[in-house]
């Protein structure tokens, strides 16, 4: 994608409505247009787990479990790349309880999208990325607090939470491979 010399003048004539003071601000911002029309990373689209087919795949706040998917540059849509989101886990109710009020504890608190191209092995760039830059990019979110090891279940002695996240991986990894994703 790029921005002919038309529509540069074009944008900067809208910037400064036709104001010479307002000309570095114009600049400014025809830079960043530039720079935004120059890169090639589509956005991640976040997915909720369906919790009717995988009632268990829980973050610890009983939201159900997310991923995100940047399509396939290619024809082949079984070729993945998975990759899990760090965070640590929660130890303790204080520690756990106040996680589950934030994206590291609440899928209810991610972004709708997100730009996983700057993870080299999830770049679109075939020069940085040589083997999986064509490939479907998974980010599993990382939202259970047991760094992805626990098996769904309510634990009450500990606030009321879950902590699903083998059961969260379990879940992407089967609504991922219906192969509907980037399609």
């Amino acid at each position: 994608m790029y921005i002919n010399a038309f529509c540069m003048q074009f944008i900067l004539l809208k910037i400064t409505q036709g104001k010479s003071c307002d000309l570095m601000l114009a600049f400014r911002t025809l830079i960043a247009l530039t720079i935004l029309a120059s890169s090639s990373a589509i956005p991640a689209k976040l997915t909720k787990v369906d919790l009717d087919n995988f009632p268990s795949a829980r973050c610890l706040d009983g939201s159900p479990g997310a991923y995100y998917t940047q399509p396939s540059l290619s024809s082949d849509p079984k070729k993945y790349v998975f990759s899990l989101q760090g965070g640590g886990e929660c130890t303790g109710l204080y520690d756990c309880t106040s996680r589950s009020q934030s994206d590291l504890g609440s899928s209810d608190h991610l972004a709708l999208s997100l730009d996983i191209s700057s993870q080299r092995f999830l770049s679109q760039n075939e020069e940085e990325n040589p083997f999986w830059f064509d490939a479907t990019h998974v980010r599993v979110a990382y939202c259970s607090g047991d760094i992805f090891s626990g098996d769904g279940t309510l634990n009450e002695e500990v606030g009321g939470l879950y902590f699903s996240g083998a059961r969260i991986i379990d879940a992407v990894v089967k609504e991922v491979s219906k192969g509907e994703i980037g399609r």
